[in-house]
Parts: C-alpha cells; sequence; structure tokens
C-alpha cells in the first residue's frame, strides 16, 4: 500500500522481539630504582626497557617543581606505564621542567579515571597515548605544550577537558571529541595551529570556554551540538573569542536552542574574514534560525559574534509519506534530493524510536535506484521498518553528511493510519475501500495489543475517534477453533523442539532442535534467508522476512534429509491452548485478525 501525504513530520524505528588494556603488562625486566609515589602507590624505573612503571593502588601524589622521587630518570624514560589500580596520576607527576626530556608514549590501565594538573606538560617528545576507557577528568595543562603529539583520541568517557589541557600542541591534527564530554577549559586547545576539525555534534557539550580554540588556523570544520548553552562567556573584556584567529572557518553549523545560548564574541576577528565582517556562515536548524537572526540584529546577544546566520539546508526535502503493510510495516519518507547529496557515499538518513538502543541508517546511496517521479520531481523513498509495539511511536528522521545533520522530521504508523480512516476515498482504490479501512485497524488493534504486552508507554494505537468500541474488542472473540492448526514433522527422527515468532516489523519464525541434530545442520527453505544460531541447548533456525499476507502459510525447512513444516499461525494456535499468559494470548488474537485483513486485501494471500 503506498499513498502519499504532503506533510511533513519526523521519524524513528522500533523492535519488538520475543526474546583494554586492564592493565599494562608486566615489564619482565629487573627493577633499577622504585619507591613511593602515593598512599598505596609505587614507582620502578626498568632500565633496559626505558619504562617508568606506576603500580599499586590508589591516588599518585600531586607534585611542584621537581619534587617527585623520579626526578633523576625522567631524562631516561621513553615509556610510561601506569599499572592497573592506580586511580589518578598527580599533579606534574611527569611535568618536563627541563623541556628535553624523551618521554615519548604513555600506556593507562582503565582504572585511571583522572589525569591532574600540568601532569604531562612540556613533553615535547610524547608521540602516542593510550589513554584509559574509564578517563573523566583531564586536569589544567595536562599535556600543554606536548608539540609531538599528531592525534588525540579521547576514549568516550571524558567529561571534562580543563585549561589549557592540550594548548600550544602545535602538531595535532585530529581529536576525537568523546561522547560524554560536558565542558572544554579556557585555552584547552588554544594554539593547535594544525587541528584540522573540532565535531563536537556527537558530545554532552555544555560549555566552551574562552580562547578555547584560538589560533587553530587551519580549522575547516565545527559543528556545535545541540547541548551547548555556553561559548567563551567570560566576564573581562579580555575573555570570550573562543575561535579567534580561526580564519580557515567560512561555514559553521550549530544546533543548540538560542534562547540557552550565551555566545560571547567581542566582534574579533573570530573565523574567517575581518572583524564585524560576517563573512563566515553559521548554519543553524530551521526551527530556530528565526530566532538566531533576531537575536543577531541591533544589540542582541549574538549582535557582536563575526557570523552570518542562515538556515541548514543539505539538499534534502520531504515531499511526503507513505506506509507499507504488504510485507514489513514500515514509514516511507519521500525525499527530494540534490544532485551534490545524490554524489555523496557517506550521506544517510537516520531513523530513530524511543526505546530503543540503535538507530536505523539508510544510505543516499542505496535509494538511488527506488525513486519515483510525480509531475517534474524526482523524489527517493527513505523507508523505516516499526514494529508492531511502536505503532503509535513517534519516529524521528534526520539526514546526516559528514556529522552535519540536516532538518528532522517526525511521523508515526498511527499519525498516518488516522489520514487513511479519515479519508479512505483519498488512499483506496474505489473497489478496496473496505477492505483497506479494515486492515488499517486490524494493524492498530495489533499494535495496541503488542504495546500493552510490552509494556510501550504511552496512548495506544487503537485509542482513535475513527474506531469505535467494537472494532476495538473484535480479537477479543477470537478463539483457538478460529486458528488453524497445521504444522507436522515429515520425520519422526528429527528432534524438533518447539517455535517461536520474532513480531518484528516482519515476522521471523524460529524452530529450535536438540543439540542431537547437531551445530553444523545446514538448513534451507525456499525462497526465504534462514539463519542458523546455537545455544548451551538447542540448534536455532530462524526463518527471516515473513509478511502479513504470509502468517497462514505453511514453510518447509529442510535439513540433513529431513524436513519440518510449520505455520506461523500454529505458534498462535498454541499459544491460545497452552499458555496462561492473557498479555501474549491478545498479541496473538490481534496478530490473527491482522494477518486476514492483509490476506483479503493483498492478492496472493494463503488460507
Amino acid at each position: 500500500m503506498r499513498s502519499l501525504k504532503r506533510k511533513p513530520f519526523r521519524v524513528l524505528l522500533a523492535g519488538l522481539f520475543c526474546t583494554a588494556l586492564a592493565a599494562a603488562l608486566p615489564i619482565m625486566a629487573s627493577a633499577d630504582a622504585g619507591g613511593d609515589c602515593g598512599n598505596g602507590v609505587k614507582w620502578e624505573y626498568i632500565e633496559d626497557a626505558s619504562t617508568l612503571r606506576i603500580y599499586g593502588t590508589g591516588v599518585m601524589d600531586d607534585y611542584d617543581s621537581k619534587s617527585n622521587p623520579y626526578f633523576t630518570y625522567l631524562d631516561d624514560v621513553k615509556t610510561v606505564v601506569i599499572d592497573d589500580g592506580v586511580t589518578k596520576i598527580g599533579n606534574q607527576a611527569f611535568y618536563d621542567h627541563e623541556s628535553n626530556r624523551s618521554i615519548q608514549s604513555v600506556t593507562m590501565a582503565d582504572s585511571v579515571t583522572s589525569i591532574g594538573t600540568d601532569a604531562f606538560k612540556n613533553c615535547k617528545s610524547l608521540q602516542s597515548i593510550a589513554f584509559s576507557d574509564e578517563l573523566v577528568t583531564i586536569g589544567n595543562g595536562a599535556f600543554e605544550n606536548d608539540g609531538n603529539l599528531t592525534e588525540v583520541d579521547l576514549p568516550d568517557s571524558v567529561q571534562s577537558i580543563g585549561d589549557n589541557a592540550f594548548s600550544y600542541c602545535g602538531r595535532i591534527e585530529s581529536v576525537h571529541f568523546p561522547a560524554e564530554l560536558k565542558t572544554i577549559g579556557n585555552c584547552a586547545f588554544s594554539s593547535c595551529v594544525a587541528l584540522l576539525a573540532a565535531d563536537l555534534s556527537g558530545t554532552k557539550l555544555t560549555t566552551i570556554g574562552d580562547h578555547a580554540f584560538e589560533y587553530c588556523g587551519e580549522m575547516k570544520t565545527l559543528i556545535l551540538p545541540a547541548t551547548l548553552t555556553g561559548i567563551a562567556s567570560g566576564q573581562d573584556d579580555y575573555d570570550g573569542d573562543a575561535f579567534w584567529g580561526c580564519d580557515s572557518l567560512a561555514e559553521i553549523y550549530c544546533y543548540a536552542d538560542p534562547k540557552n545560548l550565551t555566545w560571547k564574541d567581542l566582534g574579533c576577528n573570530d573565523f574567517s574574514g575581518e572583524a564585524s565582517s560576517h563573512t563566515t556562515i553559521c548554519y543553524v536548524p530551521s526551527e530556530h534560525y528565526s530566532k538566531y537572526n533576531e537575536y543577531s540584529q541591533g544589540n542582541g546577544k549574538f549582535s557582536k559574534v563575526n557570523v552570518a546566520f542562515a538556515p541548514i539546508d543539505l539538499g534534502a526535502h520531504l515531499y511526503g509519506h507513505s506506509i507499507s503493510l504488504d510485507g514489513e510495516i514500515g514509514v516511507n519518507f519521500y525525499m527530494e534530493l540534490s544532485e551534490p547529496l545524490k554524489a555523496s557515499t557517506t550521506a544517510y538518513m537516520e531513523f530513530t524510536v524511543p526505546g530503543e538502543t540503535e538507530t536505523q541508517k539508510v544510505y543516499v546511496k542505496d535509494v538511488l535506484e527506488n525513486s519515483e517521479t510525480i509531475g517534474d520531481k524526482t523524489y527517493y523513498k527513505f523507508k523505516c521498518r516499526v514494529t508492531a509495539k511502536d505503532v503509535a511511536s513517534t519516529i524521528t528522521a534526520q539526514m546526516d553528511i559528514d556529522g552535519v545533520k540536516g532538518e528532522e522530521y517526525e511521523f508515526s504508523i498511527k499519525v498516518y493510519a488516522e489520514c487513511l480512516l479519515a479519508a479512505p476515498g483519498d488512499y483506496f482504490p474505489e473497489a478496496k475501500i473496505e477492505k483497506g479501512v479494515a486492515l488499517v485497524k486490524s494493524l492498530l488493534n495489533y499494535g495496541a495489543a503488542a504495546q500493552t504486552y510490552f509494556k510501550v508507554p504511552g496512548t495506544a494505537a487503537n485509542d482513535t475517534e475513527y474506531m469505535t468500541d467494537a472494532e476495538r474488542s473484535a480479537p477479543d472473540s477470537i478463539t483457538a477453533a478460529d486458528i488453524n492448526k497445521s504444522s507436522y514433522i515429515d520425520t519422526e527422527a528429527v528432534p524438533f523442539v518447539g517455535a517461536t515468532l520474532s513480531l518484528r516489523s516482519e515476522t521471523t519464525l524460529s524452530l529450535y532442535f536438540d543439540k542431537t541434530l547437531g551445530e553444523e545442520t545446514d538448513f534451507t527453505c525456499v525462497g526465504r534467508r534462514v539463519d542458523r544460531e546455537t545455544t548451551d541447548k538447542y540448534v536455532i533456525a530462524r526463518i527471516r522476512g515473513i509478511s502479513a499476507k504470509e502468517l497462514g502459510s505453511d514453510f518447509i525447512l529442510t535439513f540433513n534429509g529431513g524436513s519440518v513444516t510449520y505455520n506461523p499461525m500454529s505458534y498462535c494456535f498454541d499459544v491460545l491452548t497452552l499458555s496462561n499468559k492473557a498479555e501474549l494470548k491478545n498479541v496473538c488474537k490481534a496478530l490473527y485478525c491482522y494477518w486476514q485483513a492483509a490476506q483479503a486485501y493483498f492478492p496472493g494471500g494463503n488460507n
């Protein structure tokens, strides 16, 4: 079924289913020297490996000047290893006061959660850092003036980067900004003159400090996240200007809500162009553009920010929606795409469904053969698969190209279903209007039953003015006698145990066998994808891609000279006769009604 409705909404996906290095390796060499460097923390220098090892349990001591106990060995240390058990690297623990030491690599166990102030400052030979995967805090000046670092791969656990943490690291070209990052301190990346990009879109960043990226003159990409509330909001006249001297930046993308954002720029030459030239374009979400534009006028709070604001346009424009019911359940977004977007191999539409841990990504390059011309326009279909339990869920859809996100759209199966029920003559062929309405109502009942079974919050899918109480309760009258139990086993020797249904956007039938069948058994089912899985108890064959109209079909699974024939409705029969779970029975009753309606509407249905 496909009908287009010209109305932009949002989108998402959902599913429903019936079912470090922990520590540095010890170095096998004789320790030439060692001692305490914290309460429960010790150090040892291994001369053969030019390695300084920190081990034990707890927090390293903080130091200043030349007070650390291993100071005299630092001229020869090439590798620093922080063992499992150490939780914090102390202030100035490896500060190179002489600026001529030779530390080249640092490895931290995952027990390390904090790096102290100036901990590795001035380590100009430092080339590689294996950060702890549990690191939370990077202290002020922690890696300041470490001029041989070329990339910084921060773990997603890091929440704060301190003042001057990486300032004057003149060879850094790339930084992975962590997913949990909330604050970037003053001058944190100041004078990182080789840094090419600051893609902060995947972070939880709230504040960027004064002069945080000043003199990053090679930076060409800057993406600011929706969580941002403050950019360079210092109080003194000198403060502010987080991006002063970033004169290669001609385009910025900012997703923050302008009502919640403070951005202090004194009209200096932040970004490309002279002060107050507004040469740089800051692209913002369409829904925020008018407010950004308003705030940039007169004495508005962005009037001194040296950019011109413009709405984001990735060249993807929504024409309309449809839903799919003949195969898997899905929402289709019909998009007009620009030529550059069609030429991209990395652009994709991302769908999100509340409660789901993973999003769906549909790449532009994969839909170019799936187009439709209406008038003089060509539209491309992006499909989001939706499970029964999420028929009423709001799906979110957003185009993404290399981290730059376009306009966000929302939609749901239920919203479209109500459009169909409000004016069925606009969507269904005249001869099929009655059957089409019955199919849509049975889908809403199926969705409502699945919502209850899987405990999905929100208004029930069938709670709509277009259905009567009698129609909502129609599945209640279904009994096992209405369902044809047709499964059988062709070979008595086959160790068949039972079956389950996975009720995602399309149904998967899983057939379970005793392990005596053999873990390497090859399963086949004509015209179907069959996946094999083994557990401690079973060998499982999963028959994928069963559409609504096929729910009453026999599926013949063959293997090792034997076969099993099973009908998905047999599972519903077994639930109604054997299960004591009322909510699962209601799902099966509604599924049966949905199959009956799909069989009636679509040609080729099976009895």
